[in-house]
This record gives C-alpha cells, structure tokens and sequence, in this order.
C-alpha cells in the first residue's frame, strides 16, 4: 500500500472512532416531562416496592405518584410523609392536605428517613 492510502486508511479510522466516541460520551438527556409514566403509584404503593426489595421496578424509571400534599418547600413537596418530589421550579399555589399528582424519576430511598426521593418532578393536574 502506498503512503498516502494508509494515511487515508488511518485518518478514516481515527475520524470514526471519534465521532463515536463523542456520540457516546455526550448523549441526549431524559425530559422526563415528555415521557409516560412506567408506574402509576400511590405514595403508600411506592414505599412498598423498597420494603419488599423490588426496587429494580421503580428505580430511573418514569413514574406518577399521587398522594395528599403533608409538606411544601421552595421548590420540593413531601407526599404522604413518604415521597419527596423535588422540582426545578418554585413551588406555589398549593396547599397542605391537598391530593396531588406528581410524575418524575424515582433516584432512590431513604432508609434511615423512611423517604423516596424523586427527581425532575413535575405537577399533573
């Protein structure tokens, strides 16, 4: 092969792997906002996934949560003393023991607290 096919040969191969690469790396990111809800659970339910250890099924996924409003943050609500839904956004016009919809991505639960933590929330009404 002559230089200049193996330079043609080399400079395809490094352009591919790094465009890949780049592709991989920086993927789009979840709008949560857009997806459809995986689980549609009460905030009684949703605990009861974490105590029978099947958190494989709510886990990053996409889920709607209903419940009584019991505490109200700057920008985070608690559902049911159980569920913790925090938002990107001010929180207002809500009252407490008001029912309330709420879908996001469950992240995780709180053993010591008793709590599920959900992320990117955001209120159906």
């Amino acid at each position: 092969m002559s230089k200049e096919l193996k330079f043609v040969v080399l400079f395809f191969f490094l352009f591919s792997g790094t465009y890949f690469l780049y592709n991989y790396l920086y993927q789009n990111h979840r709008n949560i906002q857009l997806e459809k809800a995986e689980v549609i659970v009460s905030a009684e339910g949703l605990i009861d996934f974490f105590k029978k250890n099947e958190s494989e099924k709510v886990l990053n996924k996409t889920l709607e949560i209903n419940g009584l409003l019991t505490e109200i943050g700057s920008k985070s609500v608690t559902i049911d003393n159980k569920v913790q839904c925090s938002f990107n956004f001010e929180i207002k016009d809500f009252k407490i023991n008001q029912n309330i919809t709420v879908k996001g991505r469950c992240i995780g639960y709180d053993e010591l607290f008793e709590i599920v933590k959900i992320d990117q929330s955001s209120i159906i009404k």
